[in-house]
């Protein structure tokens, strides 16, 4: 992965020390960015990942920051935002680096141990300093960090990060983004491929594409399908079985749902106007699993209504009332992520989480049914 530097516009603020006088009133997004956490010799919110660190006094004899002891020393974080979350980062930093030392801010916007951007911090005489930087268009698990070169003293008293909607730069470039990642062209993937945005992620406000393995069925070996196939960042357009997917799991195209009907993105029984239900009974959504958040991509698939003649023994269903007998029988079930149909286990499956601090992973029915 390429290391990207950009050149900031760095605005010193009107005082040297008019400490706690940040710019901005957002709260931080990382722990403990003055420095005041310590188990023992380290910092508590901080990472190690070389040389030193040691607690030491700055601008006040009161105050302390932290010391990068070493040649190299480094510090690092693990910010838990993306970019569903924060579109504009803001820094502001204070510290007192020697001439004969240098500090620099690193970010790493995939944590995979390649920076993709740095900067210099400013020690010049405990001066606070601001300045924003624009992150990649989509990015995830960013690791921010802090090193130190060369001989000198360096120590920094704060380094805060917030949420701004101040940046008129262009975003940072981040090449090799997985499967699933929005993308805006094929140099952005790091299988070279940007593909189509699959529901719910495309939207008129959304990067236009999604890295994929396979744009339609002719990259695909005999008897394979291009569908959407799920990834840990999401769905991702990939080849696979036809058939390979069942009733209430995303797709793309016909041919990869067992029911042989792609519906709204979903694999569904039926779907109005384009695969009506026989006899012309009623295509009707599937109910939602209550209780839900207002808010939620949870798809849902078309069903043709029991009450009408279908849902006979051996039909297709997701959940009891969707048969005649009242039995919906499958391989066991069928659990989603709220805010995508990420199929799931646990929570820990979903790549997006709930802002509303409920459980992400929901049972919508149950997998590959059928009525008894």
């Amino acid at each position: 992965m390429l290391l990207r530097h950009a050149s900031l516009a760095i605005a010193l603020l009107a005082s040297a020390v008019a400490l706690g006088g940040w710019s901005s009133c957002e709260p931080s997004l990382i722990e403990d960015p003055s420095f005041d956490l310590w188990c023992g010799q380290s910092l508590c919110a901080w990472q190690l990942e070389a040389g030193e660190v040691r607690r030491v006094s700055t601008w006040h004899p009161a105050d302390a920051g932290v010391e990068l002891v070493g040649d190299p020393a480094a510090i690092s974080q693990l910010l838990g935002i993306s970019s569903r979350d924060v579109s504009c980062l803001r820094f502001e930093t204070l510290a007192q680096v020697d001439a004969d030392a240098s500090v620099t801010l690193e970010m790493d916007f995939l944590d995979d141990g390649s920076v993709d951007y740095r900067t210099p911090v400013a020690g010049n005489d405990w001066a606070a300093v601001s300045y924003l930087i624009t992150p990649p268009s989509w990015y995830r698990d960013v690791r921010l960090g802090l090193r130190k070169t060369g001989p000198g003293r360096a120590v920094l008293a704060h380094l805060r990060v917030t949420e701004s909607s101040e940046c008129s730069d262009s975003p940072l470039p981040l090449p090799d983004r997985p499967l699933g990642a929005n993308c805006l062209n094929d140099a952005e993937c790091a299988d070279g491929l940007c593909g189509v945005a699959i529901f719910p992620y495309a939207s008129e406000d959304a990067a236009p594409g999604v890295c994929g393995a396979c744009r339609d069925d002719a990259a695909c070996a005999a008897g394979e399908v291009c569908g959407a196939d799920p990834t840990p960042v999401g769905f991702a357009a990939a080849c696979g079985p036809a058939g390979r997917h069942v009733l209430g799991e995303r797709c793309l195209v016909d041919g990869e749902c067992a029911t042989g009907v792609c519906c709204l993105s979903v694999c569904a029984e039926c779907c109005p106007e384009i695969a009506p239900c026989a006899d012309g009974g009623a295509c009707l959504a599937a109910a939602l699993p209550e209780p839900l958040p207002a808010f939620s991509w949870l798809g849902m698939p078309a069903q043709c209504d029991p009450r009408e003649g279908e849902g006979a023994a051996g039909a297709v269903c997701l959940v009891d009332e969707d048969c005649q007998s009242g039995s919906c029988q499958g391989s066991g079930p069928l659990r989603m992520c709220l805010f995508d149909s990420h199929p799931c286990e646990t929570d820990a499956d979903c790549p997006f989480g709930n802002d509303l601090s409920e459980p992400a992973c929901r049972q919508a029915g149950v997998r590959d049914g059928r009525c008894g």
